[in-house]
């Protein structure tokens, strides 16, 4: 009997094991291999990076799951469920000029130049799609909030768990990137003025490689004030801006 119930959680754990494989493969979700693992809850070990050679393929993605909720601690409930993203239509906002990402893609960028901003400061125009509620481009403030945001969360997650990084934004599955996302725009509601959340990947995708090169050469240009989630414990600054 001891045998039969060995053989049979060895297909069990073979058979998930293929379907993990398969949607790394085609880069899927993970939510729906998570729900066939046994709901007993994961402890997460902060006071050492994890090896994911210590562990099977599903500890690691309950541990994972785990850390990124820790991690991206606005993308969560206080219960541990996905928090529902603000919900704002198109005629909510008339005066957004890049709700779709067509629009930014059209627009003549040589325009941008010739805005100003208080004391003189730069901020990339590969990323001025950004727009607040009132139809302005966001304040150089709001960039800084969100680098120094996205810095500290992904240098907690790089210190936590280094085998979840990826040489590029676009590597990440899906699963992942979606937290990251709903991390971005439960925090700063300019990222949920659009379409199908066109900004929030765009901004990752151009401010990702300047992070992943400062974890490469261990160099840091301007080091962000907030470190609340370092160790993956405390929450760290939310833009007060309501949607």
């Amino acid at each position: 009997m001891h045998l039969k119930w060995q053989l049979a959680e060895s297909e069990n754990l073979s058979k998930v094991k293929r379907e993990l494989s398969l949607a790394q493969n085609w880069n899927e979700p993970y939510e729906y291999l998570l729900a066939k693992v046994m709901n007993n809850s994961v402890t997460v070990p902060m006071n050492e990076p994890i090896n994911p050679q210590n562990v099977g393929p599903i500890q690691y993605l309950q541990i994972r799951e785990e850390v990124l909720a820790k991690v991206f601690v606005n993308a969560f409930t206080s219960t541990g469920q996905k928090a529902n993203k603000p919900k704002v239509e198109e005629f909510d906002c008339p005066g957004i000029r890049f709700w779709r990402r067509e629009a930014w893609k059209r627009f003549p960028k040589d325009t941008l130049s010739k805005l100003s901003y208080p004391n003189g400061k730069v901020i990339s125009q590969k990323t001025l799609f950004l727009e607040t509620r009132d139809s302005k481009i966001a304040d150089p403030q709001i960039f800084k909030n969100i680098r120094e945001h996205l810095h500290s969360r992904f240098d907690s997650l790089e210190t936590i768990m280094p085998s979840v990084i990826m040489k590029t934004w676009e590597t990440y599955d899906l699963a992942v990137r979606d937290v990251v996302m709903r991390d971005l725009c439960l925090t700063f509601p300019e990222f949920v003025l659009c379409e199908a959340n066109w900004k929030a990947h765009a901004y990752i995708v151009e401010w990702y490689p300047s992070w992943k090169r400062h974890v490469v050469k261990g160099e840091v240009k301007e080091e962000p004030k907030d470190k609340g989630l370092r160790c993956g414990y405390s929450p760290i600054h939310v833009h007060q801006e309501q949607v």
